[in-house]
């Protein structure tokens, strides 16, 4: 039996907690890097919350989303070029429909973590 599993064994209600921080631990820095990039433009994550909603959507489709939803005119090179960090980043996946890319959300183990990470940070509450 490992430290950690002495430690988890001791503590069950933090055995998830210390699951995702092992598995921050083993991602890439490069890889989070390009997970908070994605994340911190909300064009990207107005983007991403449309996804979540419609299931492989077309260049053509997120760029009329914008507009329906936002107001907010955005070039296809402006979307494609969005489109582009976010599936660098391993949020969104792209199949062919015939000759159209359709995009799509995937969230993986890996972009949970990461977004418990800053959990860690958190203040917590003194004790008495």
């Amino acid at each position: 039996m490992t430290p950690l599993d002495r430690a988890l064994d001791r503590a069950p209600s933090r055995k998830l907690h210390a699951v995702k921080l092992l598995h921050i631990d083993t991602m890439q820095d490069e890889q989070l890097d390009l997970i908070f990039k994605a994340l911190a433009d909300s064009t990207r994550r107005r983007i991403i919350d449309h996804l979540s909603r419609h299931e492989a959507q077309s260049l053509f489709e997120v760029c009329a989303a914008s507009v329906a939803e936002d107001g907010v005119a955005l070039s296809r090179q402006t979307v494609s070029q969005h489109l582009s960090v976010i599936e660098k980043a391993g949020l969104i996946e792209t199949t062919w429909k015939g000759r159209t890319k359709a995009h799509s959300l995937r969230i993986t183990e890996d972009h949970t973590a990461a977004a418990s990470w800053l959990a860690n940070y958190k203040e917590k509450e003194p004790t008495i």
